[in-house]
């Protein structure tokens, strides 16, 4: 497995709310955690801040293998969330400063080619393979609401004033259910995770072209970086790439 990422405040912002990690517990074990804090709430970066630490200081602490089974990794995943769910909200609760505060959050745990996320609010997690890009993970917001129900098309969800609301967030209520996907990993594959500061901004197709070049996975990220920069940058950028490597062939 290979890993790279980044963050970026983007042109308008003065503060990054996004916050990303990607950590180790064994050979062939990782976590990838990427978390958008919610823009219009206070402390937007102390809860993505706060729901990343949590995952990565419990995945430490867990009982997870590389060869564990996808339905314990998937409870594990719901649970960590909850529990992430739980530490903001208590401390919402107890700081007038941090009132409100919430989150998005995307976790991958990757076990030798397996992968299983969670997901809650409106970051992504895409799937690139064979020179074709699809996304794994469906936003929590007002917006999808109303595509699915045919009130809107994908043209004017593009330009809806709502765009932003979420549905599903952490720290933004009391119970939650994380959307929860295990895939298989193939050799040359790669894991795309990314806040809406990306993917507001890059179309699919950019995303396939980037993807697609014979480059470095870090030359990919800074290309998506100054791309979505270039195309007006209002929002932070977060980006996390991972590659099944064929042997010590670069993805």
């Amino acid at each position: 497995m290979e890993f790279v990422h980044r963050t970026d405040v983007g042109k308008k912002r003065n503060i990054n709310e996004d916050y990303l990690e990607v950590t180790e517990k064994a050979e062939q074990l990782h976590l990838a955690v990427l978390a958008d804090g919610m823009g219009g709430h206070n402390a937007g970066d102390v809860a993505s801040e706060l729901a990343v630490r949590f995952l990565t200081d419990r995945f430490q602490k867990s009982d997870l293998r590389a060869d564990s089974e996808a339905n314990l990794v998937s409870m594990w995943l719901k649970e960590a969330y909850e529990g992430a769910n739980e530490r903001i909200n208590r401390i919402a609760e107890s700081d007038p400063s941090c009132k409100g505060m919430g989150t998005t959050l995307i976790a991958a745990v990757f076990q030798a080619n397996q992968v299983t996320f969670a997901h809650i609010g409106d970051s992504r997690v895409y799937l690139f393979s064979k020179g074709e890009i699809k996304p794994l993970t469906k936003d929590h917001s007002y917006v999808n609401v109303l595509l699915d129900s045919g009130e809107i098309n994908e043209e004017q969800a593009r330009n809806h004033p709502k765009k932003n609301m979420l549905m599903k967030a952490i720290g933004t209520e009391v119970n939650i259910d994380p959307d929860i996907l295990s895939i298989k990993l193939r050799q040359g594959e790669i894991i795309l995770m990314c806040s809406d500061g990306l993917s507001n901004k890059v179309t699919p197709e950019q995303m396939v072209h980037i993807l697609s070049e014979s480059v470095s996975l870090e030359a990919k990220v800074d290309a998506f970086v100054q791309l979505a920069n270039a195309e007006g940058g209002e929002d932070n950028i977060s980006i996390i790439l991972c590659c099944m490597k064929a042997g010590e062939e670069a993805c």
